[in-house]
């Protein structure tokens, strides 16, 4: 791997990481399934702390 493919591949990981973390995307899709996994991980974490 040579030193562009390097830089172009951190690129791509950094823009994706801010895609998931801070932004909506479009359409609000990130938005959308950010909230479906938030929902699905409190039910897991209420099940784990209810019994």
């Amino acid at each position: 791997m040579n030193s562009l493919e390097m830089v172009l591949v951190i690129l791509a990981v950094w823009r994706l990481t801010h895609l998931l973390s801070e932004e909506d995307g479009p359409f609000d899709i990130i938005f959308i399934i950010r909230k479906k996994q938030e929902m699905a991980f409190s039910e897991v974490c209420s099940t784990v702390f209810i019994v």
